[in-house]
C-alpha cells in the first residue's frame, strides 16, 4: 500500500504544525510556571558554595557565573563611585575606597 503525493504532502504539514504548536505549549507552559524562589537558608548554601568555589578555582567560577547570570556593566560616576546594573536587576553604587578594600583583600587571601 502506498501514499498518494497529496497525502504525504498533507501528513508533511501535518506534522509540521503539530511540532509547532508543541513549541507554542511547551514555551506558554515555562512562561506560566510560578516563580518560587528557594528558602534562604538554601540561597545561603548556594551563596557560601560560590564563594567557596571563586576562592578555589577562579576559572570554574567565572565559567559558573557566565553560564548563569548576565553580565554586568560598571559605569564611573564622580568621586570614583560606580554604578553597577545588569545581573540580576540589582542596582548598587560601590565606592573606589570599598572597591580598593574588597580586591587587597582578595589577593591577601590568594597569597
Amino acid at each position: 500500500i502506498g501514499f498518494s503525493a497529496a497525502l504525504l504532502e498533507r501528513l508533511k504539514e501535518d506534522e509540521a504544525n503539530l511540532a509547532r504548536v508543541r513549541g507554542e505549549l511547551e514555551a506558554a507552559t515555562r512562561e506560566n510556571r510560578p516563580r518560587v524562589l528557594p528558602h534562604p537558608k538554601v540561597i545561603e548554601g548556594f551563596l557560601s558554595e560560590l564563594l567557596a568555589l571563586l576562592e578555589s578555582d577562579q576559572d570554574r567560577a567565572r565559567a559558573l557565573l557566565k553560564r548563569f547570570m548576565p553580565p554586568l556593566v560598571l559605569m564611573p560616576l564622580e568621586g570614583g563611585a560606580f554604578k553597577i546594573t545588569g545581573g540580576f536587576d540589582l542596582d548598587a553604587t560601590l565606592e573606589t575606597e570599598d572597591l580598593r578594600v574588597r580586591a587587597s583583600s582578595s589577593r591577601r587571601d590568594r597569597d
